[in-house]
């Protein structure tokens, strides 16, 4: 009889064994693991998605993690490579470029693991299930709108640049073209990657105001290197905002906010950061769980000048 016990006792884990509970990479907690990868997380505004994803994942008992790719793609390959060895469940990306990481995404694929796109598409978005951020393209056209509005369609301007190669840089620009082909008296005397950087954005714009003392815009294709460009003008001892220069800039995040509200700077586009994290998140859950996703969710674009902007301050106050 004590034999057979031993037997049975042999046979239940085997039995065990075969359905995989004990396979290699299952969770002791039984919790979702997802990765969300950003190209940059220097600024306001990619944190805010990171942490937007965060505290989704807290709220569905899923744990999420942020990695940072400062915009190198052999870094953020190998973190993405380090994460599927680890066995997480999905992965959300906003890509360093737009055409690199095409033989990763297909390894994603081959192994099954549920992918989207955040903030930044690839140019092969047909690799990947979805893709969540904004309609980046109508902002730019929005931001270029209302600057070619406010100095009265014509006038010398200049334009700080993302990333050459991004996804970003690439729409923005394109949306920027979009209004100033209607402006031919709208000259662009500028144009420099700043990196999407406070610091470049800065050192840029210095350059700019020595040789030019008729400038009466100047553009970021992010917040962080409009606020460069204000402070440029400020150490100079030129007015902007308001009663000078024209800034404006994208992302509305607090110091962009604070200062529209000053009147230094005059313009920002809120997109909506922690939703789209919050958004990624379900719609990795919802792949997981086999329920029909869109190919593109899109947050809202919001114009922020000095009338609204202590609403979109009280809001990002309330997140941290």
């Amino acid at each position: 009889m004590r034999k057979h016990k031993i037997v049975f006792a042999v046979l239940m884990v085997l039995a065990v064994l075969s359905t995989g509970l004990f396979a290699e990479g299952q969770k002791d907690d039984g919790k979702l693991k997802f990765a969300i990868f950003i190209a940059n997380n220097s600024n306001e505004f990619t944190m805010s998605v990171g942490n937007g994803a965060v505290q989704r994942g807290e709220e569905l008992g899923i744990e999420v993690t942020v990695f940072d790719g400062k915009y190198d793609q052999a870094t953020q390959i190998n973190q993405i490579e380090t994460c599927m060895v680890q066995g997480y469940d999905g992965l959300i990306i906003e890509p360093c470029t737009v055409d690199g990481l095409d033989p990763i995404l297909k390894q994603i694929n081959d192994a099954g693991i549920p992918v989207i796109t955040v903030i930044q598409e690839v140019a092969n978005q047909d690799m990947v299930s979805s893709f969540v951020g904004a309609d980046h393209r109508a902002a730019a056209a929005v931001q270029m709108q209302a600057c070619v509005d406010f100095i009265g369609g014509k006038g010398k301007i200049a334009i700080l640049e993302g990333t050459p190669g991004s996804d970003g840089h690439i729409i923005i620009k394109e949306g920027f073209e979009s209004v100033l082909a209607k402006y031919p008296d709208v000259e662009v005397v500028e144009r420099q990657n700043a990196e999407w950087t406070i610091d470049k954005a800065l050192s840029v714009t210095e350059t700019w105001l020595q040789k030019h003392n008729d400038l009466v815009a100047i553009l970021g294709e992010n917040g962080p290197m409009a606020l460069g460009a204000m402070k440029a003008c400020m150490d100079a001892g030129i007015p902007t905002g308001v009663n000078g220069v024209y800034i404006n800039g994208r992302d509305a995040v607090t110091d962009e906010l604070i200062a529209v509200m000053e009147g230094n700077q005059n313009a920002t586009i809120w997109q909506g950061g922690p939703e789209m994290g919050a958004t990624s998140v379900d719609t990795i859950l919802n792949l997981i769980n086999g329920k029909p996703v869109e190919k593109r969710y899109m947050m809202e674009n919001i114009l922020v000048t000095q009338e609204n902007a202590e609403k979109y301050l009280n809001i990002r106050k309330a997140m941290k």
